[in-house]
C-alpha cells in the first residue's frame, strides 16, 4: 500500500530574482498529478504544498532574501506537514487526511 501523506521533499534554493508567479522548487507526482511540491510564490516566500485527497499549504512568513543559498524541507507524517529553512521550522498544519487501501477484484 502507498501512504500519499507521508512524504519528505528537500532542495537547495538559490534566488537571483523573485519569480513573477509561483515557482517549483522541487516535488513529487502520484498519477501524474503533483501531490507534494515546496515553490517559491512571487513575494519570494517558500510554501509546502501537499495533496492528500484535500489541499493543505504551509507558508514561511519571511520571504527568501535573494543571492544567498537556503535549504529548504518539507515533511508530511500522516497527521502534520511542517516547512523548515535552513533547519528552522517555519510553518507547520495539522489535519492531513490519510488515504485508505483500495482492493479490487475481478475484472
Amino acid at each position: 500500500m502507498l501512504n500519499y501523506a507521508k512524504a519528505t521533499v528537500e532542495a537547495w534554493v538559490f534566488l537571483k530574482a523573485l519569480p513573477t508567479g509561483n515557482a517549483l522548487v522541487a516535488g513529487f507526482s502520484q498519477s501524474n498529478a503533483w501531490d507534494k511540491d515546496l515553490y517559491v510564490d512571487a513575494s519570494g516566500k517558500i510554501n509546502w504544498y501537499v495533496w492528500d485527497g484535500s489541499a493543505h499549504t504551509v507558508t514561511g512568513q519571511t520571504p527568501l532574501a535573494l543571492n544567498r543559498w537556503y535549504h529548504l524541507v518539507g515533511t508530511a507524517d500522516g497527521a502534520n506537514i511542517t516547512l523548515y529553512v535552513i533547519g528552522v521550522i517555519v510553518g507547520v498544519g495539522t489535519r492531513i487526511a490519510i488515504m485508505a487501501e483500495i482492493s479490487f477484484t475481478g475484472s
